[in-house]
């Protein structure tokens, strides 16, 4: 028998029959049924039928009475009443082998029929050599069929049935088994076949397919056996989970019934994992919790290793989310790695793998985290041939490479695996996919990525999830405030923190409280972000969580500096960055740019845990330009230091001082440094040259200087003016300035006075380019030691009157400054006086 394309199709209407209209799409859908039957077409054609009222399903119908006709006539008449019968038997199989329709016709000559029909092309289509299979065209099948339900009687069809589905069951083509067994409304095997096969079909995925097999079952007998509940439940944890735990919950109550132990700890597995594979809220959750606690009083174990295994990795999941701070969670989080490696369940070992990253992260074991992610990349060949568990290992990579702010793994992975999750309709993971999508984003700070994130992930956010809509909330929440629009910011993370609290989950409650303490110290509401700070610290101790606990340090020591608390800025700065550098902590889901750059610039400024700091900027690239705090010890591509000993430090190396190309830099420094035009550098260096050569004498010197300072921007020559970049440079008596004019401003309290004066002359090391007797030195040398003197003496009169001890230490250093300064020696002796130490007085006099 030929076959016919659907455009060899059109060509036979087109020229035998030229009075019908027929369509391309109109034989693609008669094609569904004929599969290329060439006598079929030209029936159909010559029939005058139209394709669209086309109303046989393919399955038990045969069609138009023309069909049916032709089958009988052509094929069905013409054979042996034997050979009729085996037919229609063997028509209930989709696809079939010769021992197969062996054992179900007993008729030992199957094999020669089949290869008859074969040869014959009686729509029989055979499919390999060495152990061929056989399958009848669709139509000639469903007419066969229709013959035997007329010949065998509805009970005798249904007979015929349920002996196919045992032998395809025996055989293993449990899916085809099983349409027939429920087809003949064998029950019992049903539910057999279902019991037998629910932890394979759960094992590979077939979440969905074990689902359709349990609802093909009558509701009363499915109420009846308590073990097809809990698969019921199972297979539709991922799908449907409020049906899930529906029916969970009535098998775990029909095994306490029947004091069914290994049924009561697995359902209460299944039961618990209802709540960390939806991921949806927690709320309830503690309940279970205590209801282990009773099951393990009255039945301390399973009696199966397999419920053994499930009790501690659902039990530490849930734990984890709904009550972090159970006693028995250290000890089950240490089973399941344990046992993660040796059990043989790979769903198993899969969801141990996402649990033991995450709980490392909060515990800040980033070593650990590391070597898990080792073992992801070992894994995932073997779930190749399953998206789901594929796509939550690539979701813990991810989740790992920012965590540890190792950021190894392309944007792309995240995205096939969302991709791959979205296709097979599972929402679960949807909010914690965005969530560590835009951390990454986040920690490369590339706003537009966070964007098209927020955009694309929105709509797939189910708003009847707390915990999704709750984390969509607040990865809103960090894009605005990473935007710089802190009280949208606000908005966004008071809604995150309404819904999850509501959910019931600490960890999510935690960040929130953190995220909206920095929106609120970026608005400028310290009373705000105080309150949510203290909620903060609480969840890290109920979780006992180093991340939690370094994350509230951090923004403490953020609000104690905005707030001018220098005290307690150092008190939570020290303890931060110990804690982070001890856990090897480099990343969060609260990171500004701002705020770690600052904190980074405070403990440099002061020592404290330099390494980790100068570690966090190299990381992520700050500049000066991202902070609000930089000092000399910032790791600058070039740092000068022109009072006192003229020194030099590029790429964080010293430079030889002695090289004369330094007195271009020297003078351009004298000259303030910024915009200096190159007439003016060339007059002071070479001014007993003329014209061209001073210039060729400052383009040797530039390029000499350039060389030496390396090969970034730190230098910048525009419109024939010099400037050093103050991105690149640090420059000591730039630090100097900024703090002079601050002085102008003479602030208000007299203990702001008194730091600001102790940081002046704490900055003055010495004359500026002490030494150096060139008129362009000694000019500025004099004009900013006037300056020093007078701004010092300003501030400390105005410190005198509310800290005289104070006071008295500031003289004694601005009269090392400046031995002559006669105010210095006048307010000495005041507050000698003011402290009765009348001596010292008249010693200071006697000066």
């Amino acid at each position: 028998e030929l076959r016919f394309s659907v455009e060899e199709g059109l060509a036979i209407a087109r020229r035998h029959f030229p009075g019908r209209t027929v369509t391309a799409q109109q034989l693609e859908r008669l094609d569904s049924h004929l599969q290329g039957w060439m006598a079929g077409l030209i029936l159909w054609l010559s029939q005058g039928a139209d394709a669209d009222d086309i109303g046989w399903d393919g399955m038990e119908d045969p069609g138009p009475d023309y069909l049916f006709d032709y089958f009988f006539t052509e094929i069905y008449g013409n054979l042996d009443t034997a050979t009729r019968h085996f037919l229609e038997q063997t028509a209930v199989l989709p696809r079939m082998t010769a021992a197969l329709c062996q054992g179900l016709t007993g008729n030992d000559n199957a094999g020669r029929i089949l290869a008859d029909l074969v040869r014959r092309q009686c729509f029989t289509a055979r499919h390999g050599v060495d152990r061929p299979g056989y399958e009848y065209h669709p139509m000639f099948r469903a007419f066969l069929r229709t013959q035997a339900r007329e010949r065998l009687g509805a009970p005798g069809y249904r007979a015929l049935q349920d002996r196919a589905g045992r032998l395809l069951a025996a055989s293993g083509s449990s899916d085809t088994a099983m349409d027939l067994l429920a087809a003949g409304e064998n029950w019992p095997a049903v539910a057999e076949l279902v019991l037998q096969h629910a932890a394979a079909q759960i094992e590979v995925g077939r979440h969905r397919q074990l689902a359709h097999w349990l609802d093909r079952l009558p509701a009363a007998f499915l109420a009846e056996q308590p073990w097809l509940g809990y698969w019921q439940g199972v297979a539709c944890t991922l799908h449907d989970n409020d049906k899930a735990r529906l029916q969970l919950e009535k098998a775990y109550a029909r095994f306490r019934e029947e004091t069914d132990v290994q049924g009561m700890y697995l359902s209460w597995c299944a039961i618990a994992d209802t709540y960390t594979l939806a991921h949806t809220s927690f709320a309830g959750a503690a309940r279970w919790l205590d209801e282990l606690e009773r099951l393990q009083q009255a039945h301390p174990a399973p009696p199966a290793g397999e419920a053994r295994g499930r009790l501690v990795f659902s039990a530490a999941r849930l734990a984890f989310w709904a009550r972090p701070g159970h006693p028995a969670l250290p000890g089950w989080m240490a089973e399941v790695e344990a046992m993660s490696q040796a059990v043989p369940d790979r769903f198993l070992q899969v969801m141990a793998v996402m649990q033991l990253s995450l709980h490392s992260g909060v515990m800040g074991e980033m070593a650990r985290m590391r070597d898990f992610s080792r073992r992801i990349v070992k894994l995932l060949p073997a779930v190749d041939d399953n998206p789901l568990l594929k796509a939550l290992l690539t979701l813990t990579h991810y989740a790992n490479d920012w965590m540890t702010a190792d950021f190894q793994m392309r944007d792309d992975a995240i995205d096939s695996a969302w991709r791959t999750l979205d296709s097979e309709g599972i929402k679960t993971f949807s909010g914690q996919m965005l969530a560590h999508a835009v951390y990454h984003a986040a920690c490369d700070r590339d706003l537009p990525r966070m964007k098209t994130l927020l955009d694309r992930y929105g709509p797939t956010v189910q708003d009847d999830s707390l915990l999704d809509s709750g984390l969509y909330q607040m990865q809103c929440c960090y894009y605005e405030l990473l935007s710089g629009q802190h009280e949208r910011a606000i908005q966004h993370g008071e809604m995150a923190l309404a819904r999850v609290r509501q959910a019931a989950a600490p960890l999510p409650v935690g960040v929130s409280h953190c995220t909206l303490a920095c929106a609120y110290i970026e608005a400028g509401r310290p009373g705000q972000a105080r309150e949510h700070l203290d909620q903060a610290r609480q969840v890290a101790r109920e979780m006992a969580a180093p991340t939690m606990t370094w994350l509230h340090h951090l923004l403490s020591a953020y609000l104690a500096w905005r707030q001018d608390d220098q005290a307690r800025m150092l008190d939570h700065l020290e303890a931060g960055f110990r804690l982070g550098r001890e856990r090897d902590l480099k990343s969060s889901p609260v990171w500004l740019p701002r705020m770690m750059s600052t904190l980074c610039g405070l403990a440099l400024a002061h020592g404290i845990e330099a390494d980790y700091a100068r570690c966090i900027i190299r990381l992520y690239a700050y500049t000066p330009e991202d902070s609000l705090f930089v000092g000399e010890h910032w790791p600058w591509p070039v740092a000068i230091h022109a009072l006192g000993h003229f020194e030099l430090r590029a790429r964080e190396q010293s430079i030889d001082t002695t090289s004369k190309t330094l007195d271009l830099l020297k003078v351009l420094i004298a000259f303030g440094g910024r915009g200096v035009h190159i007439d003016t550098l060339a007059d002071a260096l070479w001014q007993y040259s003329d014209g061209d050569r001073a210039r060729a004498s400052f383009k040797i010197n530039l390029h000499r200087l350039r060389r030496l300072l390396g090969e970034g921007e730190a230098l910048i020559l525009k419109n024939h003016r010099l400037s050093l970049d103050p991105r690149q440079v640090w420059l000591d008596i730039w630090h100097l300035e900024d703090l002079l004019k601050q002085a102008q401003q003479r602030p208000a309290d007299p203990r702001h006075c008194g730091q600001l004066a102790d940081r002046i002359l704490h900055g003055y090391r010495g004359p500026f380019l002490a030494g150096e007797t060139a008129g362009w030195a000694v000019t500025r040398r004099e004009t900013l030691h006037q300056r020093l003197v007078h701004q010092a003496l300003a501030l400390t009169r105005i410190t005198e009157q509310a800290a005289p001890e104070a006071a008295v230490d500031l003289y004694r250093r601005i009269l090392d400054a400046d031995p002559l300064s006669e105010g210095a020696y006048q307010g000495l002796i005041r507050g000698y006086q003011a402290q009765g130490r009348h001596a010292e007085a008249r010693s200071a006099y006697a000066r």
